[in-house]
């Protein structure tokens, strides 16, 4: 049947990739095909004291210190499908309009995965995406533990595995719908089949990690850390060089009292004059705390009449295509982002590794990247592309960057 088919087609997949594009990327001599090593230099050396010149002893000196992380890519992959008729249909025809769809899907694998990296950034490094809310009991529309992300890391037709809350693996599901946008209401996924047992405080996790113990990418909550216990890229986190500055704002909304605080002790933490110099920071957070510091930014406005006459038009909210600043340090929006953190980030220290030949598609039968699928030892009319990718990230100078954390949000955006 001849057919026309609109080639202005639209996005509505939300796609951000804020926090990925923080980290730049470590060089490729560096990375070695199987761990990356980076040497932190945690003293400079030398032991400083009083002597007695007549006659007296010299005390013994002390050499530098040096310590490195180890950081270990993830191998990532990314695979998408297509059947002959579709491949068909896509490359068109004398009597068929169409917008090669096969050819944009493959253009878009990098940006999927990058907005996929994106979620994983966001958390720990085990790999938990959402946690399912205590009012569950049953069925396949399963409600979302609200702080820090909801259901905003899960995304519509995907595939995840669903752990128990020590992370064993009870089963794997695939998302029909993700209801994330509302305001006021609570976060839910709708599910192809409940795993057997699933209950409240379960978890969404990607596909293919171990279960029991799973590791993924590094997140921003294990890079830029408080904690005093566990490790580090094999550092224990016992040792000072290795905890982030930070600041509990025990559920506050976001005050001018919580930043003044909170860059003091980036101040102690760096010196002064290291402080001065880092000329690459960005803060890094949901737009909800820009909500929560235009409400109780908003007081009086003046407005300066020169001719006796005022403005004509009134604008009761802030500019949202302003750049947000706090401290005169631009603010980086990411609608994946923790709604109760704010992150005060260096950029120079936040690196990404990868594996040597990362980033490519794996060679295929078909048009150089498809592989067909069999089905009962058949070829069937249906194959793969697959997208590889390996990633890891970690920070050089881990006390460099900070965070705020257990940051109120404004009340109509609470759920």
């Amino acid at each position: 049947m001849l057919q026309v088919v609109n080639k202005d087609v639209m996005l509505s997949e939300n796609l951000d990739r804020t926090a990925d594009n923080l980290f730049s990327q470590a060089p490729a001599e560096d990375m070695g095909l199987q761990q990356y090593r980076h040497p932190i230099q945690t003293e400079v050396g030398g032991l400083v004291g009083f002597y007695q010149p007549d006659g007296g002893t010299y005390f013994q000196g002390q050499a530098n210190q040096v310590d490195q992380f180890i950081v270990a890519p993830q191998p990532i992959l990314c695979v998408i499908s297509a059947t002959e008729l579709a491949r068909r249909i896509a490359q068109g025809g004398r009597d068929i309009t169409v917008d090669n769809w096969i050819s944009k899907m493959i253009s878009k694998v990098k940006d999927k995965t990058a907005h996929t990296r994106n979620a994983y950034l966001q958390g720990y490094n085990n790999g938990t995406l959402a946690t399912v809310g205590s009012t569950y009991s049953s069925g396949t529309v399963v409600p979302l533990v609200t702080p820090s992300f909801g259901g905003r890391l899960l995304d519509r037709l995907a595939q995840y595995q669903i752990t128990d809350a020590s992370s064993n693996v009870i089963g794997t599901v695939n998302v029909i719908d993700v209801n994330k946008n509302s305001v006021g209401g609570t976060d839910t996924v709708t599910i192809d089949v409940a795993p057997g047992g699933l209950a409240a405080n379960y978890l969404f996790i990607p596909i293919g990690l171990a279960t029991g113990n799973p590791i993924s990418v590094n997140g921003l909550q294990y890079i830029i850390s408080t904690s005093t216990s566990l490790e580090y890229c094999g550092v224990s986190r016992a040792n000072s060089y290795v905890q982030s500055p930070g600041f509990n704002a025990n559920s506050a909304f976001l005050t001018l009292g919580t930043v003044e605080a909170f860059m003091t002790r980036m101040i102690q933490a760096l010196g002064t004059e290291r402080f001065a110099e880092r000329k690459g920071n960005v803060w890094y957070t949901h737009p909800a705390q820009r909500m929560s510091a235009s409400i109780l930014g908003f007081a009086k406005t003046l407005f300066m009449a020169a001719d006796g006459k005022t403005p004509g038009t009134y604008d009761i909210a802030t500019n949202r295509n302003r750049k947000w600043e706090i401290a005169g340090i631009t603010v980086e929006e990411d609608s994946m982002a923790a709604t109760d953190k704010l992150y005060w980030i260096d950029k120079g220290v936040m690196k990404r590794v990868r594996y040597p030949g990362s980033q490519k598609f794996i060679p295929g039968m078909i048009e150089g990247i498809f592989w067909p699928r069999q089905s009962g030892g058949l070829w069937v009319s249906e194959s793969d592309a697959m997208y590889q990718d390996s990633v890891n990230y970690y920070s050089s100078l881990p006390w460099a960057s900070g965070v705020i954390y257990g940051l109120g949000v404004q009340p109509a955006l609470s759920n």
